[in-house]
């Protein structure tokens, strides 16, 4: 086909309005009237090639249908676009139609489509219909945007509104909270409601709380585990968490010869005063007195060791009557026994030897 002919096949399809279904499969029929260049009626059948843009020129194909044979008869012809391959698109919008005949190239203008006068009310919800909440997407934030609660089923979820859409007004039945009101519900409806207002039913207790659950009337207490002791506490002693209850035991620093009292020996976790997490002046087993951060073990089995010094003996096991003082002292030893070390690394590297005496740094 020459270019005059595509012209006036153009000019036959100006005038036609589009029919759009609701429903899928969405069609649209259409109507025309074809010549030849010489303006002569074509009778015969022809391939037709629909195209929908969304553009007037240029532009890519939204959708295309291609049907093989569309009959003509004394020019006139009848085609349903999307009777072959169904439209998906939502007619949210303008949309260009293009022609192309047989192997000819794609007609122009493109044609835009129209509605038809029934489309019209489709533009609006009619008062009777209804939408599932599901069917909701979005947010809902326009602040004039209305939707009866006769039309909705389901549920919206809160994703759907939109924050801060909904204000105080909205949720109040009449015109807002007033002074010393507050949002409540009457089983079934949000409502304003007096501040106080209601019976509270039922008050659980839980750890550290007895007399409950109250349903009627009653008192609630702290648990006896948590109260301090009833009785008087003697001279000396003081409320102590025993691990279950307070009672009465003796205090650390004796109130009247101004004493600190300590577990008597001392174990891994009692009667020791610590520097930080470390050890510092503890008398760990029999006999034993260490002085100084990390000076001698909670594990050793030897007694009568007497130790100043920082980590002064602090690998010892089984040795006894050792006396070291400085920094290192006597620190490998295990099993040795009456050894004296005084000074800095004094004897340091012993560990088995028994009645060595070392004196002065790195002796």
């Amino acid at each position: 086909m020459n270019k005059l002919f595509r012209l006036l096949v153009c000019a036959g399809l100006s005038m036609l309005m589009p029919l759009a279904f609701a429903a899928p499969p969405q069609t649209i029929s259409y109507q025309g009237y074809l010549t030849n260049p010489a303006g002569t009626p074509v009778n015969s059948a022809v391939v037709m090639t629909f195209k929908l843009y969304n553009v007037a020129v240029g532009g890519a194909a939204l959708y295309a249908e291609l049907q093989p044979s569309i009959a003509v008869s004394n020019g006139n012809f009848n085609a349903v676009i999307g009777a072959l391959s169904p439209i998906p698109l939502p007619f949210d919008q303008p949309y260009w139609l293009a022609v192309t005949i047989n192997a000819d190239a794609e007609m122009t203008p493109r044609q835009p489509l129209a509605s038809t006068p029934y489309a019209f009310h489709a533009l609006s919800l009619d008062s009777a219909a209804t939408v599932a909440g599901s069917q909701v997407s979005g947010a809902i934030t326009s602040a004039t945007a209305t939707l009866p609660t006769t039309n909705l089923t389901g549920s919206i979820s809160s994703a759907q509104i939109a924050n801060n859409a909904v204000t105080q007004s909205k949720l109040s039945p009449v015109s807002g909270a007033a002074a010393g009101k507050v949002l409540g519900t009457d089983g079934s409806n949000l409502q304003w409601q007096t501040a106080g207002a209601g019976t509270v039913t039922s008050i659980a207790t839980g750890s550290g709380l007895s007399g409950g659950p109250i349903t009627g009337s009653g008192t609630i207490s702290l648990a006896a585990t948590q109260m301090l002791p009833a009785v008087q506490c003697a001279l000396n002693q003081i409320p102590k968490w025993n691990g279950s209850a307070w009672t009465c035991a003796a205090d650390d620093i004796n109130a009247a010869g101004g004493n600190l009292t300590l577990a008597n020996p001392s174990t891994a976790t009692t009667g020791n005063i610590l520097k930080g997490a470390n050890r510092f002046i503890h008398n760990f087993g029999s006999l034993n007195t260490f002085i100084g951060e990390n000076a001698g073990n909670f594990t050793m089995t030897g007694s009568a060791n007497t130790v100043s010094g920082v980590n002064a003996l602090a690998a010892n096991t089984t040795g006894n009557f050792n006396t070291a003082s400085g920094w290192n002292a006597l620190a490998a030893n295990s099993s040795g026994s009456q050894n004296t070390a005084t000074g800095i690394n004094a004897l340091a590297a012993n560990t088995t030897g028994i009645n060595n005496t070392g004196h002065g740094a790195n002796a």
